[in-house]
């Protein structure tokens, strides 16, 4: 069974509403899910051994959460992986250029993806 991990940041949960919809969809087609927050304590060692990397962050301001930033920023072991990457953001309104200035900071890292995408998904207008 090939294994991915898939690793997001969520502010206030829609990154991990869909990071947990993958998950699913991922086990149901045989994939092993190493799912992880940025927040918590990740093993370098299971993402190592991962087929793919699943990358998930909010969109803040027209740009890439802090945390998901920092997280590449301290973990530059990664640019020592060739394997498939995923990138996603959610947003309330509009992505701009998060996912360019992340595509941007891949490529400084020399970390290579195959896939960037910007899930559109808008929950339920409520007016009170």
């Amino acid at each position: 069974m090939k294994k991915i991990s898939l690793i997001y940041h969520s502010g206030v949960g829609n990154t991990k509403l869909i990071a947990s919809i993958m998950k699913r969809i991922l086990e149901k087609a045989n994939f092993a899910v190493y799912f992880k927050s940025v927040e918590e304590k990740i093993d370098g060692a299971v993402i190592a051994e991962s087929f793919a990397l699943i990358l998930g962050f909010p969109t803040y301001h027209a740009a890439l959460s802090t945390s998901m930033k920092q997280y590449l920023e301290h973990n530059t072991w990664l640019t020592t992986l060739y394997k498939p990457y995923f990138v996603y953001t959610t947003y309330g309104l509009y992505p701009a250029n998060s996912l360019r200035t992340f595509a941007k900071l891949l490529k400084e890292q020399h970390l290579f993806q195959f896939t960037v995408a910007s899930i559109e998904w808008l929950p339920p207008m409520v007016f009170y």
